[in-house]
């Protein structure tokens, strides 16, 4: 059973360390140095806090602006992401607050009124109001997508060298930046690792030791957690700047501590370095950004697998010059540009595919605009490629494919009809390929049972909007939202790329002309649905060409009629 250990915990039972040092007359004195960026005055007065019954409980009243503020992507199971990160503590809050502030993106007077200051501000019900937003933002998707990468797919040396190169810029214009840091023992089967979250500003030079390892930097660093226990204010006062809470680095070897956490047994460090104000500010609560500046957030594409059901996959990953680079795919993330992945489903029950919505897809991809989950019933090749947003399966014979795609704003023009659900049949081969204005499905042969939905399903918006559509094609087809909020397919029969002519209703098959044809597949789908249950054949609208909700013979009848009569006047 794992044990897991609170941080305030640690911290509070911690007595003060002294700091190894070699040569400690030539190094700098960082609490002089720390004084001189800012940390008396540019840091809260009160340090991090849990919410027990010593201090407010979760304020659900701020529920609503934080739900209201958020991209789509984030607002599934928005409440439970906002209650987890205000329970767990608020550090994040606390110290992304502190660098807004800091940075002259927001004022100390914007959180309390006639604040001048960060360290004149007192914990009361106000200030808690805008802790506790900032702390549940991270769990944006943006953010939380942002330090996952640098958290888990960049090196330990990547992340000391970012480290690095990110207090130097700091300091040199006078900025403060985020670090969220995980730290876990060696027996991590057993504790639980430790994620935190400080706040940095500079970096000095010199020479330190710790349990035998030389460093030459130190990252100056303010921790939240660093706090005066034996006051019986709650929360406890803010200790700005304590020596043994920096980050010292060896910028050579790329080993990195922080000695205090280091001494409790929390010895392998990871850190993700973030001076982005418009990242974390993002649709934020205080003079929010609009837009996410500076690094291109498209490197933050990656993909991931659920393990039910015992899944196994091979695959590779194609680079930005097409060179494909094997990997084995398991759970976690995967980054690139595109991927290309062998899914081998072992044991997954035939009864199962495609029946149950509730169940997880097996490839899991977050994507430049959104998040997309795809599902075969059989051994397919997944060719995706997150910069076009165009899905390819690939199989042997006869298969089943679906893809649930959930985009953010800015990208499908019919916001907020964000949620989508593509499943259908196709032999060897489909695609689903998403443009701005609608998605174009098509395989190398006829797409059956193709069966669409659309809906708002994550929005604020007391009556959701909901459509459905199920049909036929031997052609590719578009389908997307018309001017009246219902699915609709049109088709390019001149190859120009432009699907610019809408499929008329008794045209089953999709090809553009209403023959013979189209009552024989109608009948045909009429004997199918027959023999099973369910509510699907309402949805046949091109099919439905007496327009009373049924798909059956009448309707092939009324094709025939029609074709006949448009036959002769011809």
């Amino acid at each position: 059973m794992k044990k897991y250990i609170s941080l305030l915990t640690v911290l509070t039972l911690a007595a003060p360390l002294p700091i190894q040092t070699v040569n400690a007359v030539e190094n700098p004195d960082l609490k002089a140095l720390a004084e001189s960026l800012g940390f008396e005055s540019d840091h809260f007065s009160f340090g991090n806090f849990s919410r027990t019954e010593d201090i407010l409980p979760v304020n659900y009243d701020y529920f609503d602006e934080y739900y209201n503020s958020l991209e789509n992507l984030t607002k599934v199971r928005a409440e439970d992401a906002y209650k987890r990160s205000n329970e767990t503590g608020a550090a994040f809050g606390l110290c992304t607050l502190e660098m807004l502030s800091h940075n002259g993106v927001i004022s100390p007077s914007d959180i309390f009124p006639e604040a001048d200051k960060l360290s004149d501000i007192e914990y009361c019900d106000a200030v808690d109001k805008y802790i506790s937003l900032y702390e549940a933002a991270q769990e944006r998707f943006a953010i939380r997508e942002y330090y996952r990468y640098l958290l888990y797919r960049t090196s330990t040396g990547e992340q000391a060298d970012r480290l690095i190169e990110i207090a130097e810029r700091s300091m040199a214009e006078g900025r403060y930046f985020l670090m969220i840091s995980r730290l876990s023992m060696d027996d991590e089967n057993d504790n639980a690792p430790l994620m935190i979250v400080t706040v940095g500003s500079g970096i000095a030079e010199g020479e330190w030791e710790f349990d035998g390892k030389k460093y030459d930097k130190c990252v100056l660093t303010s921790d939240p957690n660093s706090r005066y226990t034996d006051s019986e204010t709650i929360p406890n006062p803010r200790k700005p700047f304590e020596e043994r809470l920096c980050v010292f680095i060896n910028s050579e070897t790329k080993d990195v501590t922080i000695p205090d956490y280091a001494k409790h047994g929390f010895n392998d460090l990871k850190i993700a370095s973030i001076d982005n104000d418009s990242l974390l500010n993002y649709n934020g609560f205080i003079n929010p950004s609009t837009e996410i500046e500076g690094e291109d957030m498209s490197m933050y594409n990656c993909i991931s697998d659920t393990t039910k059901y015992g899944m196994k996959y091979e695959g590779e990953i194609i680079d930005n010059n097409g060179v494909g680079e094997p990997f084995e795919f398991g759970p976690g993330a995967v980054i690139g540009k595109k991927f290309r992945i062998k899914s081998i489903r072992d044991f997954i029950p035939e009864s199962y595919i495609l029946k149950n919505v509730a169940l997880p897809s097996d490839i899991y991809i977050i994507g430049v605009y959104g998040q997309f989950h795809l599902l075969s019933s059989k051994e397919t090749v997944f060719d995706f490629d997150t910069e076009d947003n165009k899905a390819v399966f690939t199989s042997d014979g006869e298969f089943v494919f679906r893809g649930e795609y959930t985009f953010n704003e800015g990208y499908y023009k019919s916001n907020p009809y964000c949620d989508w659900g593509i499943e259908g049949s196709a032999v060897n081969q489909a695609s689903i390929d998403f443009r701005d204005n609608g998605a174009v499905i098509s395989s190398d042969s006829p797409i059956k049972d193709c069966l669409v939905s659309v809906q708002s399903f994550y929005f604020t918006d007391p009556d959701p909007k909901y459509d459905m559509l199920h049909f036929n094609s031997d052609n590719e087809v578009m389908i997307s939202l018309n001017e009246e909020e219902k699915l609709n397919l049109s088709i390019d029969p001149d190859n120009d790329g432009i699907f610019d002519t809408p499929v008329q209703k008794g045209d089953f098959n999709s090809d553009g002309i209403i023959d013979g044809r189209d009552a024989t597949a109608i009948l045909t789908q009429y004997a199918k649905d027959s023999v099973q249950t369910g509510p699907l054949s309402s949805f046949w609208f091109y099919g439905d060409y007496n327009n009373d909700g049924i798909l059956d013979a009448r309707d092939a009848s009324d094709v025939l009629t029609y074709y006949a009569k448009s036959s002769v006047e011809k």
